[in-house]
């Protein structure tokens, strides 16, 4: 893709700073397209503040702090999902009615200027109450109508109350007070309020409710909007304080099913204990007299400290594989928790790799809490930390079924100690043989009767005194109202700057897009040639001179402008230009000129005729060709023949003598002005203009003419004007501003070196006035 020659120069020229100068012709260039950006911008913001934000809104915010409360030993917290799982609390159903219940929000006033807590003392509002508009009137000092309107039930200004406004009522189960105060000193003569159902209050207070957490500091600002101040403020602390709530209940209901099932265990393990112990006590009331050695004893205490071992490695065996369940059917988030969990785990239990494991698994955490703060689960960043988590939850479960393997080893190694120490003991008489099994089957129930109600003990204390991991740190205070007026202001400022920065937005892009030339200076910059004259845009109703007759001004082109002698702008334009041919050539006088284009319509002909009528203006014998052999125009231009013209010359087998060529040149109606014609139509016109017979031909008129001028045709379609630059001194480019795209300009100059030699200049064609007036006043006098 091109892209703009003046952006390529907008990047080259920035470390030199800004260019003030061009700025300001741009924005008077484009100031059409300011202008019309601006408004419409404006007015569409105007209409979108009227239709959708006429209403003031408040923004209340609340801060909440996460903290990992630390665990009471009897009730686990691996697993308990960390605090942005929580958040989705916030868009519950269940939650969010709650709130909406406990703040009345299924009450909305619709008339303007009242307030709910000036209205209503107090107010209640539930399921059970009709949904529908009430109508409060108050006919008397002390009187209060209620009338009543569903319009889906065909309800219209029912009248459904009578009574005293200073009074409580329940009407329809909505149950308020209203303030006489209030309604007396404001001559409130009705109010008009809606009850809506509870699932679109829901709906409106999902919509209201923001919230942003920053993980590395565990805090949630909560953010709510609305158009009342005090209500904004009161839902975000109400919905703060009941997520409080709703996780410390969360939080006890954990710490009951612990305590139940503990509860259920003590009572089974005090049982156990009590069987053994009567079961020993009677063994020894029945023989008083059996007793065990010193060896037996140490083996009954061997054998009772290895089963306790047996069973502190199955519950650590259960615990590992209950982890890996988890970790494997979770999703990513779940399986991350639980990946902590297991290698805090593998931790406290010394595994070897567990260190390199909770380390690695440190850094991706923190890493993936500050890509979270910043971007959204779906970013490449977050994308490619979670794959590498993924890849470190391989390993770690890896080294988890390595050690659940180890696990049962250690089981089975201690299984088979007691079955040798069970065998050294059966050569034990068999009294003394049963008394040891009592003694280690009471030995083993009371250690475990002692552990659990550690434990039973523990839960009921952290039941107790248990304490939530969510705190409140900075309650939601009301925000301060905004005069409506400094409101609508405020909104039509920020439309101007939207508008500004819209129009002056466009007009940069489109100027920085734009491969067109507009200025001399344009021209100049982004084609890398001398602009040697501006032809401001010509008129199709100019006046020819007086001394060309009716029948020939019907004929001759009225854009001719340089034939009357008479000072005007444009004639000037050309005059300044032809001073430029003759006098200003470092190179050398020019007695011969090639003028070209890159397409049809830029101009070429046209600046051809009149530049050659002001050189033959100066009493300079001037000879204008029309070298182009396909679409030649100049003979319609000067109300010449067509025929016999360069075509019927260059194809004959005439002579290439004066004589014969000057049956070709005709007169014009200027003086000291001569016209070659195009002719007839030929096939080969490249072939022809680069042909020895045509350099010929130039060669003796340049011995006959002061100045010679070629009009070619455009370098789009055709290279006629490239074979044949060799012929003449220098060459003319005419660039149509708006119009010409000057990369293609470049390319054809770079294409062919040996025409870019003989282009003294440029010309542009058809500039505005009102853009470019500072660029060509130079070209004439002022009158």
């Amino acid at each position: 893709m091109q892209q703009s020659p003046r952006l390529n120069q907008q990047v080259a020229a920035g470390s030199e700073g800004l260019d003030f100068r061009r700025i300001i012709l741009i924005i008077r260039k484009r100031k059409n397209v300011i202008l019309i950006s601006f408004v419409t911008v404006f007015v569409l913001w105007t209409l979108f503040v009227i239709k959708f934000q006429s209403s003031q809104r408040y923004e209340a915010s609340t801060l909440l702090h996460f903290q990992n409360a630390k665990s009471i030993s009897a009730v686990s917290e691996r697993g308990t999902p960390q605090g942005i799982s929580r958040l989705k609390l916030l868009k519950t159903r269940s939650f969010l009615s709650k709130v909406v219940l406990d703040l009345n929000l299924t009450l909305r006033i619709n008339s303007e200027g009242v307030k709910r807590n000036d209205l209503f003392k107090s107010l209640h509002v539930d399921e059970s109450t009709v949904p529908g508009k009430y109508e409060f009137r108050f006919p008397g000092k002390n009187n209060l109508e209620i009338y009543f309107n569903d319009e889906d039930a065909g309800i219209i200004n029912k009248l459904i109350f009578r009574g005293n406004i200073a009074d409580r009522h329940s009407v329809n189960n909505f149950q308020f007070q209203l303030s006489p105060q209030y309604v007396r000193s404001n001559r409130l003569t009705n109010c008009i309020v809606s009850i809506v159902p509870l699932s679109s209050a829901v709906n409106k207070l999902e919509g209201l409710i923001d919230y942003k957490f920053d993980r590395r500091a565990n805090i949630l600002t909560l953010y709510v909007s609305h158009g009342n101040p005090e209500l904004a403020a009161n839902i975000a602390n109400r919905v703060a304080s009941l997520l409080v709530e709703e996780n410390m209940q969360l939080k006890r209901g954990k710490t009951a099913e612990v305590l139940k099932v503990l509860e259920e265990q003590y009572q089974l393990a005090q049982t156990s204990l009590e069987e053994a112990e009567n079961e020993l006590r009677r063994f020894k009331e029945q023989h008083p007299l059996v007793g065990l050695s010193t060896d037996a004893s140490n083996q009954i205490s061997s054998i009772s400290q290895m089963e306790m071992e047996i069973k502190k490695l199955a519950t650590k065996k259960r615990q590992l594989e209950d982890m890996l369940a988890r970790f494997s059917s979770g999703s990513d988030e779940d399986r991350f928790l639980t990946m902590r969990e297991v290698v805090s785990f593998l931790n406290s239990d010394r595994v070897s790799t567990a260190v390199a494991l909770s380390s690695e698994l440190q850094t991706l955490t923190a890493q993936r809490n500050r890509l979270l703060n910043q971007f959204s689960d779906k970013h490449p960043e977050v994308i490619a930390n979670t794959q590498k988590m993924l890849q470190l939850g391989k390993k770690v479960e890896v080294v988890a079924v390595s050690y659940l393997s180890e696990l049962s080893k250690k089981r089975r190694s201690i299984a088979a100690r007691i079955g040798r120490t069970e065998s050294q003991m059966k050569n034990m008489p068999k009294q003394e043989v049963e008394l040891a099994r009592l003694q280690r089957t009471l030995s083993i129930n009371e250690r475990i009767y002692s552990n659990i109600k550690v434990r039973y003990e523990e839960a009921k204390i952290a039941n107790q005194v248990e304490v939530g991991d969510i705190s409140i740190i900075d309650e939601a205070i009301p925000p301060n109202q905004i005069s409506f007026f400094s409101f609508i202001l405020k909104k039509l400022l920020l439309g101007l700057v939207l508008g500004m920065g819209a129009g002056f937005g466009l007009a940069f892009v489109a100027e920085f897009l734009d491969n067109t030339v507009s200025t001399p200076e344009e021209a100049e910059r982004s084609i890398g040639l001398p602009v040697i004259g501006s032809i401001p845009i010509i008129g199709d109703g100019s006046e020819l001179p007086r001394f060309i007759s009716p029948d020939d001004k019907k004929k001759l082109d009225p854009k001719l402008v340089t034939i009357d002698y008479s000072p005007q702008p444009i004639g000037e334009s050309y005059r300044s230009i032809r001073a430029r041919l003759l006098f200003s050539n470092k190179n050398g006088k020019i007695n011969s000129l090639l003028i070209s284009s890159i397409n049809p319509g830029d101009g070429k002909s046209l600046n051809a005729a009149n530049i050659a009528i002001t050189i033959a203006q100066q009493k300079l014998p001037t000879l204008l060709i029309d070298g182009d052999m396909r679409r030649g125009v100049l003979h319609n231009t000067f109300a010449c023949s067509k025929k016999p013209g360069l075509a019927d010359f260059l194809f004959s087998m005439a002579d290439v003598n004066l004589n014969n060529i000057a049956k070709i040149i005709q007169k014009t109606h200027v003086p000291n002005l001569f016209l070659i014609s195009s002719g007839i139509q030929v096939p080969n016109p490249s072939e022809i203009l680069g042909s020895p017979r045509m350099g010929q031909m130039i060669e003796l008129l340049k011995s006959k003419f002061g100045m010679i001028i070629l009009d070619t045709p455009p370098l789009i379609a055709t290279s006629d004007a490239v074979v044949a630059a060799p012929l003449f001194d220098a060459a003319l480019f005419v660039v149509m501003a708006k119009k010409t795209n000057v990369e293609i300009i470049k390319r054809k100059l770079l294409d062919f070196d040996n025409f870019r030699e003989k282009v003294v200049g440029v010309v542009l064609n058809g500039v505005s006035k009102d853009v470019n007036k500072n660029q060509y006043n130079y070209t004439y006098y002022n009158y």
